[in-house]
């Protein structure tokens, strides 16, 4: 299997990083640079990645793989591409490597290694995640942070006050942990509510266009919940629409299916966070789990101008995207 270390490398487009990719991380590093306070890993490391690749989803991949080669120059990756028809004795047989962490991306990654005795440190990213799974000592969250999102929430909706979150109990607590600490800082009241299922999903949000307020009220699907698809998703922003409830997802798709606001995270600072993640779990042997570090926001113009807000140029010029801006 190929290797890979910092941006470095004869790539071939196998479903592997390609070479203009890797090239490409150099040019991108300063993107990736750490914050105030934090340094690129120093130590030369030997990481094994585990990912499924598919043409769809091809871009999104290269970028977070460049942003773990930019932000751990020192580090060589070992990449090991799940394919169909793989047997689980060759994916066992990638756990004798030698190497000293590994990086799980996407969910088929994740659940792949259901079951396999992982030697060292894991990590997941590309995915949603919660401190709750113990398939991995650690990962980067495709969720958002709620102190990344209220602030854009307030500036576009500035008389609203009051947040219904849909989520699922237990996997998703860790965020709702934090959008209270947020909330409380900007006071706003957070009205969880909880679900297992579609159905329960369903009339948690019935409920909240029955009984809520469109002057103050907004519903926020955690992206992460899993609870809504589909037509139903369609079908609940556009009674959401008829009824001047904004609606603030973490999936940018959803924003296409109506919902008034939502985002994507910059996926080569995705993976320049992961790689940071496991060099702070392989110095301190603690489990962490973080959210993305850095978004953009996508907005639906239509609806956004239905439950009130001057989409101005400033609001243009704030958003990573525009949809329905007829």
């Amino acid at each position: 299997m190929a290797k890979r270390r910092g941006i470095e490398g004869k790539g071939t487009r196998s479903g592997l990083i390609s070479r203009r990719s890797l090239l490409g991380a150099a040019a991108m590093a300063f993107a990736a640079s750490p914050a105030p306070g934090q340094s690129a890993p120093s130590a030369r490391r030997r990481i094994g990645v585990i990912y499924a690749h598919s043409d769809r989803f091809a871009p999104i991949l290269d970028a977070t793989l460049s942003g773990l080669a930019a932000a751990a120059p020192s580090w060589e990756f070992d990449l090991k591409r799940l394919r169909p028809g793989i047997t689980a004795a060759e994916i066992e047989g990638w756990f004798d490597g030698p190497v000293s962490g590994w990086i799980l991306l996407g969910t088929e990654a994740k659940d792949i290694v259901k079951g396999v005795r992982i030697r060292k440190p894991a990590v997941t990213g590309l995915q949603y995640i919660s401190p709750v799974d113990e398939i991995a000592d650690g990962g980067v969250s495709l969720d958002f942070d709620p102190e990344d999102v209220l602030p854009e929430l307030a500036a576009l909706l500035p008389r609203h006050n009051r947040i219904h979150a849909l989520y699922v109990d237990g996997r998703d607590d860790w965020i709702i942990e934090r959008l209270r600490r947020a909330s409380a800082m900007r006071a706003y009241s957070v009205l969880p509510a909880a679900a297992g299922s579609l159905s329960e999903a369903t009339d948690h949000f019935s409920g909240v266009l029955r009984y809520g307020n469109p002057a103050t009220d907004i519903i926020w699907v955690l992206g992460g919940s899993g609870l809504l698809t589909g037509d139903t998703a369609g079908h609940l922003f556009q009674q959401a629409y008829n009824g001047r409830f904004p609606v603030f997802t973490n999936r940018r798709a959803w924003v296409n299916e109506g919902a008034f606001l939502g985002g994507e995270p910059d996926f080569h600072a995705h993976g320049a966070q992961i790689s940071r993640l496991l060099d702070k779990i392989l110095a301190t042997g603690k489990r962490r789990f973080e959210t993305t570090s850095r978004i953009s926001f996508v907005m639906n113009v239509r609806v956004a101008r239905r439950v009130g807000v001057d989409v101005s140029q400033a609001v243009r010029d704030r958003m990573g995207a525009l949809v329905a801006d007829d």
